[in-house]
């Protein structure tokens, strides 16, 4: 028994020493190779294009439970990942005298080179990867899939490599603030597979995530000034077109969002779902009618 605990003790040693003393390499790092991000990236488009084809002219799959398992892992990934992500984040602060220039800039270059945050940034992209079956399940449940949900996945993936390969300070902003939205999220998700109707949590999931886009840019502009307007020392945008691309691609989330929140809860949107809805009543009444007076 002592045996077995002082095994134990090493062994969470061993983990919190790796943690804390972690230093993502590009092409030595496990699955740290642009293959791999743009390999999964190439895998799932390709897979979502057959897949959509071949259920067409199929019924669709009981994946119920399959679907059950699936968010909970992206729920419980998502709160391991914002507490990982939070923890690197206040020691890195701590460990800087609790000076923020550590994760807008880190001019000593150490934030961006290893730590936990740096590890945790590393397990939340490896968790975009797993990610990728939400569209697999949609298209074997013969669901609809929009054009946002197709896009934002297979973006995140190569967004979320593209930081950690070149060191982008800033993307502790970005990592975390997803991870907290995606708790509720896939929260939400897990309910509904289980059988809650009418949760009234759904429409606050979207106005987070466009909360959340919004202060990444904002802090992202904040890294970005720091070096071009203010000190011209932070070694992590030395790259310019590495966070232009970042942002770019996080302000056409924010936009692809706004959308679809209007057109899901707001004004026409909103009117057209329920006269679409109102419509397709009134046919049905018509056609019972219709069936009665014939009989």
């Amino acid at each position: 028994m002592e045996n077995a605990w002082a095994g134990a003790v090493d062994s969470s040693a061993s983990l919190i020493s790796y943690v804390t003393n972690f230093r993502f390499v590009a092409g030595v790092t496990p699955y740290a190779f642009w293959e791999v991000s743009l390999g999964f990236s190439v895998l799932y488009l390709t897979v979502i294009y057959f897949l959509k084809s071949w259920m067409a002219s199929r019924q669709k799959f009981e994946v119920r439970l399959f679907s059950l398992v699936h968010n909970f892992n992206m729920f419980a990934v998502s709160v391991i990942c914002f507490v990982g992500l939070a923890y690197g984040t206040i020691q890195a602060l701590y460990n800087a005298g609790w000076d923020i220039e550590v994760i807008f800039c880190d001019s000593r270059n150490t934030l961006s080179k290893n730590g936990p945050l740096q590890f945790w940034q590393y397990v939340f992209w490896l968790s975009k990867i797993y990610e990728l079956l939400d569209t697999v399940i949609l298209c074997l449940r013969k669901s609809d899939i929009i054009f946002l949900h197709v896009y934002h996945h297979w973006i995140t993936n190569i967004l979320c490599f593209w930081t950690l390969y070149f060191q982008n300070v800033s993307s502790w902003s970005a990592t975390s603030l997803n991870a907290l939205v995606h708790i509720p999220m896939y929260l939400y998700y897990w309910l509904s597979i289980a059988g809650f109707r009418d949760l009234w949590f759904k429409k606050y999931i979207t106005q987070m995530q466009i909360v959340q886009f919004v202060l990444v840019i904002s802090l992202h502009t904040t890294g970005f000034l720091w070096h071009y307007q203010w000190t011209g020392n932070c070694h992590a945008y030395d790259r310019w077109w590495v966070d232009a691309f970042g942002m770019a691609v996080i302000i056409s989330y924010l936009v692809l969002f706004i959308a679809f929140y209007k057109k899901s809860y707001t004004g026409d949107g909103k009117g057209k779902a329920k006269g679409a809805a109102t419509t397709a009543k009134n046919a049905v009444k018509g056609a019972v009618k219709d069936t009665v007076k014939n009989d």
